[in-house]
């Protein structure tokens, strides 16, 4: 750590450690407006502080404004930043894209299949993992080998089976009344 930020009292430090969260926030690589020093101490940043981190060595004075010393060395300059950002940009771009041509994503966000069909999903190894709009298939667990989604057209079935075995079954008895409570007044 440098010598000079050692020495600084609680007022000066504030002021130093703010200026340099904002000028990395705000990308003006280092450069303070006179006008920001207000909001660079929760009691007000001023003139006198600022010279006094000039008087320092950690700040220069540029014109009405300052420059922290030295912000090439130890902070991103803005242009590097906006660089990385659009390096970001594009990777993830790329990405996105890539997943599309292999997965058959359409960016619709609907709970609908997103996968182009089931011979692509048996190409893979692994267990098959479909969804709705493939009719009749179970997307399934990769542990336990159980669905974790049936489609509609499956639980309607079910839902029938278990209905008909019901009806089919000798204990079901047939309900002719229906217990009525009366509701008080």
């Amino acid at each position: 750590m440098d010598p000079a930020v050692r020495a600084l009292g609680a007022d000066l430090w504030t002021v130093f450690s703010w200026a340099l969260m904002w000028s990395a926030e705000q990308g003006t690589d280092g450069l303070i407006p006179r006008h920001m020093l207000t909001l660079l101490h929760p009691n007000g940043g001023t003139v006198a502080n600022a010279e006094a981190l000039v008087s320092v060595g950690l700040w220069e004075a540029e014109g009405d404004d300052y420059r922290v010393k030295g912000w090439e060395r130890t902070q991103s300059l803005a242009a590097d930043v906006e660089h990385q950002r659009e390096r970001n940009r594009l990777k993830q771009q790329a990405h996105r894209q890539r997943a599309r041509e292999r997965d058959g994503v359409t960016g619709y966000v609907t709970g609908k299949s997103h996968r182009r069909g089931e011979a692509e999903a048996e190409a893979r190894p692994g267990p098959a993992r479909t969804s709705g709009d493939n009719a009749g298939s179970t997307r399934v667990g990769a542990r336990e080998g159980r669905p974790l989604r049936e489609s509609p057209d499956e639980r309607f079935r079910r839902l029938s089976d278990l209905a008909d075995e019901l009806d089919s079954s000798p204990s079901a008895a047939p309900v002719t009344e229906w217990p009525v409570r009366e509701i008080p007044a």
